[in-house]
């Protein structure tokens, strides 16, 4: 399942569509944590013996399809477009590359 991503009519700029996508990013990595704490409880309640074999093996298909399909093609949509407009940033004139003057001590 190939996946792209779809930004909003109102984002248009390369820097919008760059904080579009980090944000994109940082929402799949929440849902991706709260996932694998679903799988860690469900394991944890099986080790403890609080739910069966059937419910535990649920659990870990769930979290095992999760992550070869949704998780891995949405990071891979995320990644392709931040390199995108990443690519598309380093050719702006208006942004300056200079370690000297773009970094200054606090």
């Amino acid at each position: 399942m190939a996946l792209k991503v779809s930004y909003p009519l109102t984002c248009i700029t390369t820097g919008g569509k760059m904080v579009f996508c980090y944000g994109l990013q940082e929402a799949l990595r929440i849902e991706h944590n709260l996932e694998g704490d679903r799988y860690r409880t469900a394991k944890a309640d099986y080790d403890d013996k609080k739910i069966d074999q059937a419910t535990y093996d649920a659990a870990n298909v769930r979290w095992e399809t999760y992550k070869v399909t949704y998780f891995a093609n949405s990071e891979e949509a995320i990644i392709l477009g931040i390199m995108e407009w990443r690519a598309t940033a380093k050719g702006q004139p208006f942004w300056s590359n200079n370690l000297t003057t773009s970094l200054v001590e606090k």
